[in-house]
């Protein structure tokens, strides 16, 4: 009977707590980051190459780990976490990206803003709109109008639908037939709250964007505040509709450090102000004023360049149908 040399590991009660250990105590203290790694450490170390296939409690591992790495392992994770949580800060899209005159701007107007296309066409930076369509069976009264003289004038075009509850087929096929998308028009799905007794329902939404798909060959953008778009990453993740799809993001403040990635990694556009946070007795203090328009005129930021938006518009180039269908 030989003797076992596969590498063993103390337990709890053998750690003799002296000068060595004396620290060992402020780890622990490290909260949810102690459990995090405590975690991730017995994964490590309780392979089989390692212990050779014995079981090692898991606080067993965790403890002997920290008190032998004692000196290293607070350094490290402070600047692992300290970076994790401040790198979507200072990322550029998420800090007043519109403040960057190389970034474009586009305006996403309904028949109740009032357009002066003169003033519009002051602010060279805006070179995009992105009209209301359709707005459950309803059509917007000044869609047809404002397409023609859009195109007319240069700026690349869009469509949306806002969705409501009911039969998320007929929808889509109401949308497409009034909207008879062109090759270069953007089409998207506003999704405006999480009611499903007020909006279109998430599994109605995806019902919707594969009715889209089938008849186009493309995905629609999807417009989602952040409590949407928080909700759909939680209910469904990286899935096979929500996460083909561009994300169309509103949230109205100057910087976003809570970004709900899983579903979408970043937006792609950003509506960032509206009557919401712009109010008329005080423009100056709006985020973006866009000449010709009014305070409350929803006012969006592209995730590039003005030279990257007019290239890459309207970012889902259609497939044949055949293709599209399942």
């Amino acid at each position: 009977m030989g003797t076992d040399s596969r590498r063993r590991f103390p337990s709890f009660s053998q750690i003799r707590f002296g000068e060595s250990n004396e620290s060992w105590t402020q780890e622990l203290e490290l909260g949810w980051a102690w459990r995090m790694w405590r975690a991730q450490l017995a994964r490590v170390l309780s392979r089989e190459e390692i212990t050779g296939g014995t079981p090692v409690p898991l606080t067993d591992v965790a403890c002997y780990i920290l008190i032998r790495m004692k000196s290293v392992l607070p350094i490290f994770l402070s600047m692992f976490l300290g970076s994790s949580i401040v790198s979507l800060a200072q990322s550029p899209e998420f800090n007043e990206p519109w403040k960057d005159p190389k970034i474009a701007i586009a305006i996403d107007p309904y028949e109740g803003n009032p357009i002066d296309w003169e003033a519009l066409a002051t602010d060279g930076r805006v070179v995009a709109i992105i009209h209301r369509a359709t707005i459950g069976d309803r059509v917007d009264t000044k869609y047809a109008e404002r397409k023609i003289e859009a195109k007319r004038r240069g700026y690349k075009w869009g469509a949306y639908h806002f969705g409501k509850p009911g039969d998320p087929i007929k929808q889509a096929d109401f949308f497409l037939e009034i909207v008879k998308p062109a090759p270069d028009d953007l089409i998207a799905l506003d999704l405006d709250g999480t009611d499903p007794a007020k909006h279109m329902s998430f599994e109605e939404a995806r019902v919707f964007i594969k009715r889209i798909r089938e008849k186009t060959g493309r995905y629609p953008f999807v417009y989602a505040n952040n409590l949407v778009a928080k909700a759909i990453r939680d209910q469904y993740g990286e899935d096979d509709v929500f996460a083909k799809t561009h994300l169309w993001y509103a949230r109205f403040k100057k910087t976003v450090t809570d970004f709900p990635s899983g579903t979408w990694k970043t937006y792609t556009i950003w509506q960032f102000s509206s009557e919401l946070n712009c109010a008329p007795e005080n423009r100056s203090a709006c985020l973006y004023t866009v000449p010709g328009t009014e305070y409350d005129m929803d006012v969006d930021v592209f995730n590039g360049t003005i030279e990257e938006l007019r290239s890459k518009w309207p970012f889902d180039l259609p497939t044949k149908v055949s293709e599209a269908r399942p």
